[in-house]
């Protein structure tokens, strides 16, 4: 009866219907069926197999054992199919559902004002190709300001942010990125507020490297291919070789399509940072925030690095690009 009232409670959130239970329910319980009989079956030959039953019913047993055993496997795999296609589709619906039911940001609310209101365009608002990046009284943080600043980025910038640990630098970026809404004040792109474009766009423009960023246990093409699903190999090559890492992807078994069985473990802390600096590089966002990229290098290292967004020429799929990096005084 639990179950019930939570199946029932939960309903409006996950859109489960009853029949959409049939084939899990069904799929399993022929599962559970085929486990028993098998069971009975092989315990039936077991008891009576001194006996000397005649032939007959030892041939029908062991057929019977051989298509229980087959029908089991198949009648698991089907379960396990609509199982677990209906808890995604369940899990989906719950996260649309979420989002749609949830608190409406504060500049959003019915008769509400916000410090972010006031340079805004349309909801098709768009940006230019070569965006001006620009934050005016910007306060960020979650529950407090952390800090406020003003920043003025035209196209080609590289901006570095040196601070202490604790002081708002990935809020920051997350602020910049639009993933966090800012406290008081604007953040725009060529005169449009964050919160003005399209989702879609705002990711194309901004694109945002956390320090915790993932490496996925596939192969290292994939790996890049993140930001960038339609990079050549040969870009892939050059953004390594500017990152530092051609020699140890050339050593590889397979080269980039050598696959990292162990994911982040696979790599030391250096190799990480500069594969996932790699991945950045290749993106065709105009906007680059990097948190912590020279983090677990040594100092030739981070230096080397460094010198990529002091040069003329920036490695991957954009040669000039606005770069925001965040990092630790040294």
């Amino acid at each position: 009866m639990n179950v019930t009232r939570t199946l029932a409670a939960a309903r409006p959130l996950t859109g489960l219907r009853t029949r959409d239970l049939v084939a899990p329910v069904a799929s399993g319980t022929a599962t559970l069926l085929a486990s028993l009989t098998l069971t009975v079956v092989s315990a039936w030959l077991i008891t009576r197999a001194w006996q000397m039953p005649p032939v007959m019913d030892l041939t029908v047993a062991v057929t019977a054992v051989r298509a229980l055993g087959i029908s089991r496997a198949a009648f698991r795999y089907t379960d396990r199919l609509s199982a677990h296609g209906l808890a995604l589709r369940c899990a989906a619906t719950a996260r649309v559902n979420a989002y749609r039911t949830g608190p409406e940001p504060p500049g959003d609310r019915a008769g509400g004002t916000s410090d972010t209101e006031g340079t805004s365009g349309s909801a098709a608002a768009t940006v230019g190709d070569t965006p001006h990046l620009q934050a005016v009284g910007l306060a960020y943080g979650r529950d407090h300001v952390l800090g406020i600043t003003d920043l003025d980025l035209p196209f080609g910038t590289v901006h570095t942010v040196t601070a202490a640990s604790g002081t708002g630098k990935t809020t920051l970026l997350l602020t910049l990125a639009g993933l966090l809404p800012p406290l008081h004040g604007t953040v725009t792109l060529d005169g449009v507020l964050l919160t003005d474009l399209d989702p879609e766009l705002l990711h194309r423009t901004v694109s945002y490297l956390p320090e915790d960023a993932h490496v996925f246990a596939t192969t290292v093409r994939d790996n890049l291919a993140v930001g960038a699903p339609d990079a050549p190999d040969d870009l892939m090559r050059a953004t390594l070789t500017a990152v530092g890492l051609r020699d140890w992807v050339d050593a590889l078994p397979h080269g980039l399509s050598t696959v990292l069985a162990d994911g982040p473990d696979s790599l030391s802390g250096g190799q990480r940072r500069r594969l996932l600096l790699a991945r950045m590089l290749l993106t065709d966002a105009p906007v680059l925030l990097l948190d912590e990229p020279f983090e677990h290098l040594d100092a030739d290292g981070a230096t080397e690095l460094e010198g990529l967004f002091t040069a003329p020429r920036l490695p991957g799929a954009r040669t000039r690009r606005t770069v925001v990096i965040v990092r630790h005084p040294r």
